[in-house]
Parts: C-alpha cells; structure tokens; sequence
C-alpha cells in the first residue's frame, strides 16, 4: 500500500501554556498514542577539580508511537511516523509505569502552568509541568479509572515529527 507523503511542519516550540496548547491541538493531545522511549539525562557533572556541580537540573527525551493527528481527523500515514519531544529545565520526574498502567495507550497530555521551588533558591519560579492522563486497572475491583499523573515540570520544550 502506498500512503501520501506526510506534511512535514516545523517543529513546535513551547515555553508557555499559549505555545503548548497549540502543539497539543495539532498532535491531538496524544490520545491513542504510546511512549515508545523515554531518556531522563541529568546535567550534574563531576569537574576537572574532582568537585560536583549538582544542579537538580534533567533533559527529558521522549518518542511518542502516534498517528491519531492528521488533518481532517484522518490518522498520519504511515504510522511508523514519530513525534519527538525534548524537555530543558526539567526538574521534579515522576515517572509511574507501574503494572496496573500496562496495556493502557495515552488519554491526553497536557501542559499546565506551575510553581517550583529550585534548589537553594529564595523564591518559587513560574514554569511548566508535563502531566499524563491514562486508564489505571484497579485489579481488586476489576475495572479501570481514569487517572492524570504530573511527570516532570520544565521551562522549554519542543515537538517535531519524523521518521523511524
């Protein structure tokens, strides 16, 4: 089967709630999508001097599987395309990838503005938070809730498509 060459759109860049929404809108807010990789990477160091920079500081780097967002509500062909994302200033990850989420695609994601308190600081700092809602088994009961889970605050972050 032959599909048409997808459009390819400049990454979207985010460093507000305005910047996020629009990339959400346009990738669907992920519904029906799958974290195919998730790369946490701290930006402590270890110095020339033998001394630690401890920052608290992350990147997060995650490739969604996702094609529930074309244009005209028609999935993205092929669905072997990916989308990308890299978070800068991360701080506070909270990853839950527990047994009672597996079997479960992506609800929504969703980017909400938020306080944070960085280390050593006088004061809370505005910026961002990466929250992720999913169906959670409760096995007792036999059934499933809806749950949204916070998965990191950030300062930036961008979205670009591409290929396998």
């Amino acid at each position: 089967m032959t599909y048409p060459s997808p459009v390819a759109v400049a990454p979207i860049e985010v460093t507000s709630v305005a910047d996020a929404e629009r990339a959400l809108a346009y990738f669907n807010g992920f519904h029906d999508g799958l974290i195919q990789r998730l790369a946490i990477t701290s930006l402590d160091t270890i110095d020339p001097d033998l001394s630690q920079t401890c920052t608290g500081l992350f990147t997060v780097d995650v490739e969604f599987a996702h094609y529930n967002y074309a244009a005209g509500g028609r999935p993205l062909q092929p669905h072997t395309r990916r989308v990308y994302a890299h978070f800068e200033g991360v701080r506070e990850p909270r990853c839950e990838f527990s047994e009672e989420y597996l079997g479960s695609p992506i609800i929504a994601l969703d980017v909400v503005p938020v306080t944070r308190r960085p280390m050593s600081m006088p004061r809370d700092e505005a910026c961002l938070a990466l929250e992720l809602t999913r169906s959670f088994l409760i096995e007792a009961e036999r059934r499933w809730e809806t749950r949204r889970l916070r998965l990191f605050t950030f300062e930036r972050a961008s979205f670009r498509e591409g290929d396998t």
